[in-house]
């Protein structure tokens, strides 16, 4: 599950991709181009697009303004092929700095341009041919990977090439929120001074809102658990999502 301009965005084994606004209403199913209906895990990414990890049929990618699914390029490359792993079988998704995640049996790949290529997400990760990678996380400069059996496997995002820092993600973005990570107070400001926040919204990793705020803030203090947060900040002008760190 992820979230998008409002919307909920939720991946079903079997049914497909089923989207609905946040605040309530009922479910749309949006299935249009997705020829696999066995939806592994979902991902948004900062360049509008929307990804769809599939059990057969690797990773589709949309428009968030109108769903309309097209396939991406298939993950392979030379550990793949060695190994005899199955680029196809998506098992988990992410977006951090920059690129979209996907995993598979045995490793990690990672994508900059929507999906028209692939690469290894680092070669540190040393992960067993036959371990399954359930879930994806990320905490400053890393990529932490999850297999059976609680094992733990990190890697460092250096190597990938492109690599923004969260200040730059920040700075592009117009709107700063620092520190990240920080212990829950987060300060806020503006490139552009006619700019304002009219919502605030905070939710854990499982979807649960834990926090909203809905006047212009600068400052606010976070009574959260250490962890991994976002944030929907809509403003006079957009909206904008941000991940952030609690420790």
């Amino acid at each position: 599950m992820d979230f998008y301009s409002g919307n909920i965005l939720l991946g079903t084994m079997g049914n497909g991709i089923y989207t609905r606004p946040e605040a309530s209403g009922s479910w749309t199913q949006n299935n249009l181009g997705l020829t696999n209906l066995n939806v592994t895990s979902v991902t948004v990414n900062n360049q509008n697009k929307m990804f769809a990890g599939t059990d057969g049929n690797g990773v589709f990618v949309s428009d968030l303004s109108s769903i309309s699914w097209s396939t991406t390029s298939v993950l392979v490359n030379s550990f793949t092929t060695t190994m005899g792993l199955d680029g196809n079988n998506i098992q988990a998704m992410g977006y951090y700095y920059g690129y979209a995640f996907a995993s598979v049996r045995g490793t990690v790949h990672a994508t900059s341009d929507n999906g028209v290529t692939w690469e290894e997400a680092g070669t540190q990760f040393n992960f067993p041919s036959y371990a399954d990678i359930g879930k994806l996380s990320f905490v400053t400069t890393r990529l932490f990977a999850t297999t059976p059996n609680n094992c733990l496997y990190s890697q460092g995002l250096s190597e990938l090439p492109n690599v923004l820092s969260i200040s730059e993600i920040s700075a592009n973005s117009g709107i700063h929120m620092y520190p990240n990570p920080s212990n829950g107070n987060l300060t806020f400001t503006y490139d552009n001074h006619s700019e304002k926040t009219v919502e605030l919204l905070v939710y854990d990793e499982l979807g649960n809102q834990v926090a909203k705020y809905n006047s212009p803030i600068q400052k606010i203090s976070l009574n959260c658990s250490r962890g991994i947060y976002f944030l929907k900040l809509t403003t006079n002008k957009r909206v904008v999502s941000q991940k952030i760190i609690i420790n």
